[in-house]
């Protein structure tokens, strides 16, 4: 619990990868008069051991992405839930168009507004990438693969903001 976090305004939602043989899960607090309540309890449609749902976590208004490296040995997924009316419901999977076992797509996540990043840093012999998948009329799609041309393990880490990343 807390390998993962994220913040925006007054809600929090917290990973543990770890959780239930690590099918993982993440929790959704809400800061009500100064009081952090837990409000829910997020995991994957279809989880299973290993997959390691909550190892990564971004947040952005009503939006969260949830990483799972683990999911189709290790190819990796990351998970996209939308509050309504205070209830986190999943509503689409992501997964890399060229994705490989082992690529370990949903090591890192990252949000903003309408464009989502996703690090997988075991792809091209672990050199790795970030996929960007952008949204249009609530649906979520790849729309660019990031490479670095001398990089190890690129997509470890990422951050976005407005149209500026950072891998």
């Amino acid at each position: 619990f807390g390998l993962s976090v994220a913040i925006d305004g007054d809600t929090c939602v917290i990973g543990a990868p770890d959780s239930s043989d690590a099918i993982g899960s993440a929790y959704v607090f809400t800061n009500t008069d100064g009081t952090w309540n837990q409000i829910q309890t997020l995991t994957a449609s279809g989880g299973a051991s290993d997959d390691f749902f909550g190892i990564s976590i971004a947040l952005d208004d009503s939006t969260c992405v949830i990483g799972a490296y683990g999911t189709n040995s290790n190819t990796g997924s990351a998970y996209v839930f939308t509050d309504t009316d205070g209830t986190w419901s999943q509503i689409q999977t992501l997964t890399a168009s060229d994705g490989e076992t082992g690529d370990h797509f949903g090591y890192s996540v990252a949000i903003d507004d309408d464009t989502s990043l996703i690090g997988a840093y075991g792809t091209n012999i672990n050199t790795g990438s970030t996929y960007v998948f952008t949204e249009t009329d609530g649906s979520w799609s790849q729309a660019e693969e990031l490479t670095a041309s001398d990089s190890a393990l690129f997509g470890s880490s990422l951050a976005i903001d407005d149209s500026r990343c950072v891998i």
